[in-house]
């Protein structure tokens, strides 16, 4: 897939952040693989 112009480089915690580019939806779609990965590595039988 090629995007032109459409997709910013998003930084969390970064002298680089731009306040315009983070929305509630990235923020909540990090928050939910955040919540997906620590679970798995919960449940991980290993």
């Amino acid at each position: 897939m090629w995007t032109r112009n459409s997709v910013f480089p998003v930084y969390y915690h970064h002298p680089k952040d731009k306040t315009d580019v983070l929305t509630l939806e990235i923020m909540e779609d990090a928050a939910k693989l955040l919540y997906l990965g620590v679970l798995g590595v919960a449940n991980d039988l290993n």
